[in-house]
């Protein structure tokens, strides 16, 4: 009997919102048994070949005539079940196209390549020597790989080489299910992922081990659920993350842990190694091409049970994923800032769903959503209100920038934090200063004529860099050297205004000018080994004092540190964001538990010109629960996240006009159909975005605000399907939507 047509839905790799449909394509016979979905194919699409993904298999397709499947590009699906669900849930969330939230799933924007070991192959079937005789005289080539095969298997490079061809033949047979292709692991790459001589566990606390037991019941039970591990800074989040792991291993299964940043992932990464040996497998976007690839390879294999990375190790293709974790699960740093816009959090949580698996959210600073959650009963609050050891919390104090004016100070320290750096120096104990503001200089004004020298590609000041002399952008990465006079009024009095880490270290040196400090920031760790070696400087005591931006206000622990000063609480406070405040808090709140670590009980110094703002008064307490409680009403009364949900669509073009044209037109759509069908949102703009034109490029946009997330999806799909299919847009813009973005700038 003859087997019923199948035809493959394929998504082609054209990041066209028109695009983005599946389209049917036939089966050819002797590809029946490759083609499934999450396998990439190549296809005649239009007058292009194109790669694509396989999605589905239907027994019909919704056209008379379709065109076959050229070839299958790998020989298994690199997407699963689950992910490819995943892709859908994302696509349709985020509203961006599926075969980008596919392309995101694969190392190497999804061009596969081999991984660690080499590729050998092998015949597939057994072959009557007629059969033999047929492809002989059809392709001479690829009877000549049969022949060279025999029974046996050979590495793919030398079979090739013994054929004197090229990789069309294989392929072709590959292609006909007659031969198949493999990796075989390299010698140096261990193929069992054994955990190492396991390091002797801390003795946990009594909130500790009640967290844990809590996990731990959850823990293999086939059913999702999310954990809100709520611990102070230095209460030993990381030890129970370890101890559930452990748990997770011994039942059989795969986990995730992600952290917010690169470099956190490899400071933390071989207290996980210590741990678990080579169980561990580490997955972000700072590993080489090939590292990615073969870590992916190691991965999907189940060579490694404990996947960890930063954001975009959340579509690890982990086969029997049992938990993930969110470490720092309040970083803005989750958030992806290009398509497709996700953040990781959210991600995660719908991964835990479709595994039915835990999900830890770890923070000493719950984003106000997720503790929310929490307080509605939809997560279970897990408390370290105790940092381990018995350890108590720094004290913080409050300094007054304005008093140490009035009182003659015009140094950016204050006198209290000068005496208390000393101090410390004295007696050997270590030093962390924090300025969330990189460079020398925030920007140079002419004192004759008050211009601002700003970046000729975007409408903001150019940052002052006094070891290069020059000015740079921290949007575009435009740079221009330092000017003699005014370039406005030919004035030459240009004066630096403003503080940055570089002008802080430079202060530093002069004021103790026998110690030895490191500054991290973006500037001092471009190089692969920077952020690495500052830290080995420090964690040996080779160097006193650390300066940096938000890279050292999470993760580190280093108990010789004392003293944390806070240069400026306020640059954070004041930002054009309803976030700004829970992200001064939480920034806060973060580096004042970098101090007190050890034995000797820690001190922080924060630097403001708002002593008396609620916000910094209820970090420099450690009380959360308060600054929630005020936080979330504000919000409730503002109908801001987690009240309602926001779309942000945003307009950018070369030239102002298409795209405040452009946004306009957008709006009047929405209102038209916002009164016509009664619909209950608020509309915000248009209006230019805080930063109105980044890299020459302009900037405007409308946000949307609604209870329903669902109602704002629809409608935006139904104005912008509206305004194409009339051609209103101006040409030359170009439109990006968020979905519950993190940052409005």
């Amino acid at each position: 009997m003859d087997q019923p047509a199948a035809y493959a839905e394929v998504v082609v790799e054209i990041a066209d919102r028109k695009l983005d449909r599946p389209f049917h394509y036939s089966i050819p016979e002797e590809l029946r048994g490759q083609v499934q979905p999450g396998v990439r194919v190549q296809v005649s699409f239009g007058s292009r070949n194109l790669e694509g993904f396989v999605i589905g298999i239907s027994p019909q397709a919704p056209v008379d005539e379709t065109k076959p499947i050229s070839r299958v590009l790998e020989g298994e699906p690199l997407i699963s079940a689950d992910l490819l669900a995943l892709a859908r849930w994302m696509a349709g969330y985020y509203m961006c196209p599926l075969v980008t939230v596919l392309q995101a799933f694969l190392p190497g924007k999804g061009q596969v390549i081999s991984a660690a070991g080499e590729k050998w192959c092998s015949p597939a079937i057994l072959l009557t020597e007629e059969d033999k005789e047929k492809i002989r005289r059809r392709a001479p080539k690829q009877g000549l790989i049969l022949d060279l095969l025999g029974n046996g298997e050979l590495p793919v490079k030398d079979l090739l080489g013994l054929a004197e061809t090229d990789r069309r033949p294989l392929q072709s047979l590959v292609n006909k299910g007659l031969v198949k292709t493999y990796l075989r692991q390299s010698p140096e790459e261990p193929a069992q992922s054994d955990t190492g001589a396991l390091r002797q566990r801390f003795v946990l606390t009594l909130e500790q081990r009640r967290a844990l037991e809590s996990i731990e019941s959850s823990l293999g039970q086939n059913r999702h659920q999310v954990f809100l591990l709520h611990g102070v800074t230095g209460s030993g989040k990381t030890e129970v993350y370890l101890c559930s792991l452990e748990r997770v291993l011994e039942l059989g299964y795969q986990a995730i842990v992600l952290f917010p940043e690169i470099s956190l992932t490899t400071h933390l990464v071989d207290r996980f190694q210590e741990r678990f040996g080579n169980a561990v497998e580490v997955l972000h976007s700072g590993l080489s091409l090939r590292k990615r690839h073969q870590a992916w390879h190691r991965i999907q294999n189940g060579q490694a049970s404990i996947v960890i990375g930063a954001r975009s190790a959340v579509f690890a293709p982990v086969r029997k994923l049992g938990l993930i974790i969110i470490d720092e699960e309040h970083e803005n740093s989750y958030q992806q800032d290009v398509n497709p816009k996700y953040h990781a959090r959210e991600v995660a949580l719908q991964r835990g769903i479709l595994n039915r698996a835990p999900v830890i959210l770890g923070s000493a600073t719950p984003s106000l959503e997720s503790y929310f959650q929490a307080q509605q009963g939809n997560y279970q609050l897990l408390v370290l209100a105790n940092r381990v050891e018995k350890q108590p919390l720094p004290k913080v104090r409050c300094i007054d920038l304005r008093q140490e004016l009035r009182e003659g100070n015009k140094g950016i320290f204050s006198d209290l934090l000068q005496q208390k750096m000393e101090h410390c120096f004295t007696r050997g104990e270590q030093v962390i200063l924090f300025l969330n503001r990189r460079g020398y200089a925030s920007f140079l004004v002419c004192r004759d004529c008050g211009h601002t020298i700003k970046c000729k590609k975007c409408d903001v000041s150019l940052t002052y860099h006094a070891g290069q002399r020059v000015l740079k952008c921290h949007y575009c990465g435009y740079n221009r050297s330092l000017p003699g006079n005014c370039p406005h009024c030919g004035g030459s009095r240009v004066r630096p205004c403003g503080i940055g880490t570089e002008r802080v270290e430079r202060e530093v040196r002069n004021l103790f000018p026998t110690i030895n400090p490191v500054r991290i920031d973006t500037d001092t760790t471009r190089r692969k080994g920077d952020y690495e070696r500052a830290l080995g400087l420090f964690e040996t005591g080779k160097a006193d004092l650390m300066i940096g931006t938000q890279m050292v206000a999470k993760g580190l622990d280093f108990p010789n540190v004392t003293l944390v000063g806070v240069i400026l609480a306020d640059l954070t406070l004041n930002f054009p964001d309803f976030r700004s405040r829970e992200r001064t808090f939480q920034l806060l709140t973060q580096v004042a538990g970098r101090a007190g670590r050890g034995a000797i009980p820690g001190e922080v110094i924060v630097q403001t010109y708002n002593p008396e703002d609620p916000t910094i008064m209820k970090a420099a307490s450690h009380d959360y629960r308060s600054f929630y409680q005020e936080e979330i009403e504000l919000r409730r009364l503002l109908g801001y996240p987690p009240f309602c949900h926001l779309l942000r669509i945003l307009v950018t073009g070369e030239k102002e006009e298409s795209c405040a044209s452009g946004c306009r037109g957008i709006a009047e759509r929405v209102h038209f159909l916002k009164s016509k069908n009664g619909l209950q949102l608020e509309v915000l703009g248009p209006s230019p975005a805080p930063l109105s034109k980044i890299n020459n490029q302009y900037r405007w946009q409308l946000v949307l605000k609604s209870e329903e997330l669902d109602l704002l999806r629809k409608l935006v799909v139904a104005v912008l399907r509206g305004l194409a299919r009339e051609s209103a847009l101006p040409r030359g813009i170009r439109l990006g939507l968020d979905v519950n973005p993190i940052g409005m700038l």
